[in-house]
């Protein structure tokens, strides 16, 4: 994967005037949490909303020959995962303290979601979550299109289950 950077330094998909969707979203979090630890409690218990929009996602996208992702799995593991392994329906690029990275990738589009950590004021870490997606024809377009607008409600509720302060 090429290293891209949006100008605060986390890493994109493609250059910034190539990308098709981009969301950068935080939340202030307690000392002392892990990227891949805040991705947990972030994906566990996904709402029945959720989990119902995952689910017409993969029959609808089966038209375009796309494998379905069938959601967040809620299990977690003991031990952060190692690049290279599968995080639900994501590969893992790379999972530090501070900085958790997934891939997902197919012939319509490629979306690449940084977790990252920084130290905040007090007790306190900002947790960025950026999504960064590069389409790759019309059906990836065409797939953007109810997932653009509610991407962002899906991350700041996410975001909301184990922060304070959210914005996107």
């Amino acid at each position: 994967m090429d290293a891209y950077q949006h100008a605060n330094g986390e890493p994109l998909i493609a250059p910034p005037e190539q990308l098709n969707f981009f969301h950068h979203a935080h939340a202030i979090v307690p000392q002392g949490m892990t990227a891949f630890q805040a991705y947990c409690r972030m994906t566990e218990n996904s709402p029945r909303l959720l989990r119902l929009a995952f689910a017409i996602r993969d029959r609808l996208s089966r038209l375009g020959g796309v494998k379905p992702i069938s959601g967040f799995t809620g299990t977690h593991r003991l031990s952060p995962p190692e690049p290279g392994e599968q995080l639900d329906f994501f590969e893992v690029v790379h999972c530090y303290d501070s900085s958790l990275h997934l891939l997902a990738k197919d012939r319509h589009l490629s979306v690449l979601v940084a977790v990252t950590l920084q130290a905040a004021d007090g007790d306190c870490q900002r947790l960025s979550i950026i999504t960064s997606v590069k389409t790759h024809n019309a059906f990836g377009r065409f797939y953007m299109l109810p997932v653009a607008p509610a991407h962002g409600v899906i991350v700041r509720s996410m975001l909301a289950k184990i922060g304070t302060s959210v914005v996107s």
